[in-house]
């Protein structure tokens, strides 16, 4: 059964490496792409946290035995630290789709977070103390913030997500995240406590975590190919709803949220003068939007610019 689960990851980690690979090249090349999600900075960040954390745990299950267990618990430690940063860069991502901004709080305590788990994991040598009951106890706490933080934020930003018209589909891979990655964290934890003291709290949690993160690699990649489109044909859908086909036009053009908001109401049949009422802006300002809007799609005036977004929304 490990060896299984040892070849089911690490084929999982070179369809990590794909999914980071298409999503660099979509996002640096300017490719078109069906979402904004794929070309925001925090999901490059996210990706990348776990391309680390899945090359990590290659080198602790192939490795491990070369290494020596003075390194193998430096890894562990890594690891238990990238959990943290893996969570922040879900946060952010939430936070950035959501046209949202964080609290500088969350900030400070992720941090907290961190320094606390590289002084208990690797300055204070648990191994050498007897308190092991003590040790397991602060583990669950440290680990148990970033997770609250994480759902909280979660239902903050999805609720805006989903009165914005954010597409719903890519609102379910943030839940399935959110779950997968609460999931990892309490594994991790125990794990970590396996090894550190005497208890056994999951049997074979090793495989057990490989498997995890097996699925969330192959979920990770899925979520990129469906944000991702090699040309802008492939992004048309048919039947899409009109807030579907402003995330379409946002991210295939490159809309900024400004931009994105203009061609709404620019859809909805109002003038410079009511957008100008409605965004709180002068009609100049919005002039200049309008005129950024329609050099990015393509098109001379407004008629030209409601026409695609009516082909876009229809699928021709």
């Amino acid at each position: 059964m490990l060896k299984i689960a040892e070849f089911a990851y690490i084929i999982s980690m070179f369809i990590s490496v794909a999914g980071f690979a298409v999503h660099l090249t979509v996002r640096f090349k300017d490719l078109s792409a069906t979402s904004s999600l794929a070309k925001q900075t925090s999901t490059t960040f996210f990706l990348l946290f776990i391309l680390i954390f899945n090359i990590s745990d290659y080198v602790i299950i192939y490795f491990g035995k070369s290494l020596g267990v003075e390194y193998v618990d430096w890894l562990y430690a890594f690891q238990n630290v990238m959990e943290v940063v893996l969570v922040y860069a879900l946060i952010c991502m939430e936070t950035e789709y959501s046209e949202s901004k964080l609290p500088r709080a969350v900030d400070f305590i992720m941090a907290a977070v961190i320094m606390a788990l590289v002084y208990f994991d690797v300055v204070l040598d648990w191994k050498s103390t007897a308190d092991e009951n003590l040790y397991f106890s602060l583990m669950i706490v440290i680990n148990a913030i970033p997770i609250v933080i994480l759902a909280v934020c979660s239902v903050v930003y999805i609720r805006r997500c989903i009165e914005k018209g954010k597409n719903r589909r890519m609102l379910g891979y943030f839940a399935l995240f959110i779950f997968a990655a609460i999931v990892l964290c309490v594994i991790s934890t125990a794990t970590n406590a396996d090894l550190q003291t005497v208890h056994h709290f999951i049997g074979n949690s090793r495989a057990i975590f490989e498997f995890i993160w097996f699925v969330f690699n192959i979920m990770t990649f899925v979520f990129v190919w469906r944000t991702i489109t090699t040309s802008p044909n492939e992004a048309v859908v048919v039947g899409i709803t009109e807030e579907e086909m402003f995330e379409l036009l946002k991210g295939e053009y490159g809309l900024s949220d400004r931009e994105a908001e203009i061609a709404r109401l620019l859809y909805a049949g109002k003038n410079n003068k009511i957008i100008a009422e409605e965004l709180f802006l002068s009609p100049n300002t919005v002039k200049v939007h309008a005129s950024n809007l329609y050099h990015k799609l393509g098109v001379t005036n407004r008629v030209e610019a409601v026409q695609l977004m009516s082909e876009r929304k229809n699928g021709h």
